[in-house]
């Protein structure tokens, strides 16, 4: 089976299953009917109660009737309502060739889909994927790169490489630069942007590279 036909075999749906025959449907009936007594002598009894049960509980399948069957011989005291016959019924499990397929067909898909997730996740942390194949991502899967740390998000919903090939990182796109070029003027020794006005608004060497001779002469 190829992938393609697992997902269609996954997402199509089962085969309705076929009513239980009539002739088995009334042996079923009749073998409840003979180990189980009645609560009320005065109900429907005999084929009446049969046709009654059956309009009821005849479009089920063989499978089902014969479960309902067994679990009410081992349950149930008295012969069961059809109310009771309907719960015992919804607690059967389909277990039959198409369901076994599909369940097959579903494992198929889940595992060829974490293995494209995987090889995805190790290109985005290789740093080789283009953006157009960023952007073909789905979105769950870019969230799952962010939260990694291999994308970035941006304000308008895409997601940016954090990581470049040979493992070079990517700043945050909107993050500020650290070092703007017109912020005011800068230490003539060490261009530190900081400690570079005095109170009285005159430039001034940075005092953590101006010798400590040279302050204590400016001071004096």
């Amino acid at each position: 089976m190829t992938i393609a036909q697992a997902r269609k075999i996954a997402d199509a749906p089962l085969p309705v299953l076929e009513a239980c025959s009539e002739s088995r449907f009334d042996e079923c009936l009749r073998l409840m009917m003979a180990t189980l007594p009645k609560r009320n002598s005065d109900d429907l009894s005999g084929e009446l109660l049969i046709r009654a049960y059956a309009g009821k509980l005849g479009g089920f399948s063989e499978g089902q009737i014969g479960y309902l069957t067994d679990r009410a011989l081992e349950r149930c005291e008295w012969f069961p309502t059809i109310a009771q016959c309907l719960a015992i019924i919804s607690e059967w499990k389909r277990n039959d060739a198409p369901l076994l397929l599909q369940d097959r067909a579903k494992s198929m898909v889940l595992w060829d889909r974490q293995r494209r997730f995987d090889g995805v996740m190790a290109h985005l942390a290789a740093g080789t994927f283009t953006q157009d194949q960023i952007d073909a991502l789905p979105d769950s899967w870019k969230a799952v790169g962010e939260t990694r740390g291999y994308l970035w998000p941006k304000d308008d919903g895409t997601y940016i490489a954090r990581i470049l090939p040979g493992g070079e990182t990517v700043r945050y796109p909107d993050a500020a630069d650290e070092t703007p070029g017109h912020a005011g003027p800068a230490c003539r020794k060490c261009h530190d942007l900081g400690r570079v006005l005095s109170l009285e608004g005159d430039e001034v060497d940075c005092r953590d590279c101006v010798p400590a001779d040279h302050i204590a002469e400016a001071a004096e």
